[in-house]
């Protein structure tokens, strides 16, 4: 079953949604050094040093990371760029981060609240199988990202959403229907940053409460050690 978690933990929608905010900016023009007098103080997400862990590294024909390989490897078959943490490899459900680039964003622009706005309300068509218990601006290297943490439930909604985005067929979903309905509710952590003015995606996919450090580490060290190729 490890074909089918691959991809329903790689959210979708949040790949089709975010293309929304590449190539848009804030559309009023305001000065720039009044607005970040009045922005308010963000979370900081704290940085693992990447110095500080034996790197490993992946590549794709669009970008580079690297991470820590004592914990996590390059899952190789996964389309887009993903990490899987090693010690869940042999698990039915395996802990993953994904890397995306979604394309050039405005130049001189930094992300905006209303960038964050555009990305949840896409997201929120996608049906009530999706909560956000997190969403919101924060900086992360003093640079602001969009930060979000989700969490998917496998519902009769869930079913007919992916039969009708086309990921997958009718018969097969029906084929399978009692092991996707019995599946772990998946969550994850979303972060969005600007990488050498391309925005770029973070998805980190987790199953327990005590996975969810790893991914985070991992998401930190994958956002320093980005190349755009």
């Amino acid at each position: 079953m490890k074909n089918w978690k691959k991809a329903m933990g790689f959210f979708l929608a949040s790949v089709l949604f975010v293309t929304s905010l590449a190539g848009c900016g804030s559309s009023e023009d305001k000065d720039k050094e009044q607005e970040k007098e009045k922005e308010p103080a963000y979370t900081a997400i704290d940085a693992v040093n990447p110095e500080s862990v034996t790197l490993g590294s992946a590549q794709n024909d669009t970008v580079k990371i690297s991470f820590d390989s004592t914990k996590w490897h390059h899952w190789e078959q996964m389309q887009n760029l993903g990490i899987a943490l090693t010690e869940t490899w042999e698990d039915e459900y395996t802990v993953s981060v994904v890397t995306t680039v979604n394309g050039k964003y405005p130049e001189g622009q930094e992300i905006e609240e209303e960038n964050r706005k555009q990305l949840m309300e896409g997201m929120g068509e996608a049906g009530d199988w999706m909560t956000f218990p997190v969403s919101e601006l924060r900086t992360f290297n003093d640079e602001i990202v969009i930060y979000i943490e989700s969490t998917m439930d496998y519902t009769e909604e869930y079913l007919e959403y992916i039969v009708e985005a086309g990921l997958y067929t009718q018969d097969w979903v029906d084929q399978n229907r009692d092991t996707l309905l019995n599946a772990p509710n998946t969550n994850q952590i979303q972060v969005y940053a600007i990488v050498d003015g391309n925005l770029v995606s973070y998805i980190g996919t987790y199953y327990d409460d005590t996975q969810k450090q790893d991914v985070l580490d991992a998401i930190t060290i994958a956002i320093q050690t980005t190349e755009v190729l």
